[in-house]
């Protein structure tokens, strides 16, 4: 009876850990140093289960996801690191998931081709391959540690932008056919609730400074480019043989409400879909419940939000005020508003 139980105990111990998270490789450590003793820094926080979880929770529940979105801060370079961290682990539970980048333009895919298939490829030199310099992010050593996590799996990095409108109602219009901008659905009305969220986060985007009438035309360039990251997301997915893709995008393209993982609904009805944002700690706020408030919603818009020191103090919104300021002063701004 005891060596049964034995037995019995040794068999139910295994077959746990059969189920066990990943161990994973160690998490790097901060460069970025503002708020670094906050109570949430480090922390990862499951909205749905209001509970924490995990690092290596997350690359299991990752590993067994179809479509991975991991939302960033753009100019927050521990946000690119936690992001290579999260693909170099998923990529060791027997995983080759495309890595499709937000900051990388279609128009950009046959040069980013090209140069993954050179025999001396590797992730230092892709920046300069797809013109990174040019391209009005954040300096490519930010982002390189996500390219080191691909290049090190062997896993192929996919352009997911459109093309960059330029300004007026007619560039915005370009950016994709007007064919694709229905196949995607990108022309269809959003529910009434997800409208205003959008145009509420798109108001917050611009300090309140913008009236909401000039707002209206951005929800558009919004929608287009979240159709065309899904879009890119289920191509690349489809070319990984049942291996899924990972999206590397700022966070409001990867919240479960109006953003990428509703059109993914719509193009990949059966795929599952994991959205996590890196989310920089506010000193006001130790309840990661109430950081739903910075995302303009009543709860929090992902299922998971891993919390980080912040990379800068800048108020953008002073920035942006001095910025606007300085625009009605010129005479041509003058003459437009008198027309």
């Amino acid at each position: 009876m005891r060596s049964s139980l034995i037995l019995l105990g040794a068999a139910l111990f295994l077959s746990a850990c059969s189920h066990a998270a990943p161990q994973s490789d160690a998490l790097p450590f901060w460069t970025t140093t503002l708020s670094a003793n906050h109570a949430l820094v480090g922390k990862i926080w499951s909205p749905r289960n209001k509970a924490y979880v995990s690092p290596d929770a997350i690359v299991k529940h990752a590993a067994q996801t179809d479509f991975t979105l991991l939302g960033e801060n753009h100019d927050n370079p521990d946000h690119h690191r936690l992001q290579g961290w999260v693909i170099r682990n998923v990529a060791k539970q027997n995983r080759k998931p495309a890595i499709v980048l937000e900051m990388i333009e279609e128009t950009r895919q046959s040069a980013l081709d090209a140069y993954q298939r050179r025999p001396d490829a590797d992730a230092a030199g892709l920046g300069a391959a797809v013109n990174w310099d040019d391209s009005g992010w954040p300096a490519w050593a930010d982002y390189q540690p996500i390219a080191d996590a691909a290049f090190e799996s062997g896993l192929p990095i996919v352009a997911g932008n459109p093309i960059k409108p330029g300004r007026g109602a007619s560039s915005r219009l370009k950016m994709i056919t007007d064919a694709r901008r229905k196949a995607l659905g990108a022309d269809q009305p959003l529910a009434s609730w997800r409208q205003e969220r959008l145009l509420g986060t798109i108001d917050a985007g611009h300090c309140g400074l913008v009236p909401k009438q000039h707002l209206t035309p951005m929800i558009a360039i919004q929608r287009v480019r979240d159709a065309v990251l899904a879009d890119n997301l289920n191509k690349a997915a489809n070319q990984t043989s049942g291996s899924g893709a990972i999206l590397i995008a700022g966070a409001n393209h990867a919240r479960n409400d109006f953003a990428v993982p509703l059109v993914l609904a719509r193009l990949a009805p059966d795929a599952t879909v994991l959205s996590l944002a890196f989310v920089e700690v506010d000193d006001s706020q130790t309840n990661p419940s109430d950081y739903a408030q910075s995302f303009n919603a009543k709860t929090v818009p992902f299922d998971y939000i891993w919390f980080t020191p912040r990379a800068n103090d800048t108020d953008h919104c002073a920035d942006l005020k001095e910025k606007f300021s300085s625009y009605k002063t010129k005479p041509h701004a003058k003459k437009i508003k008198n027309k």
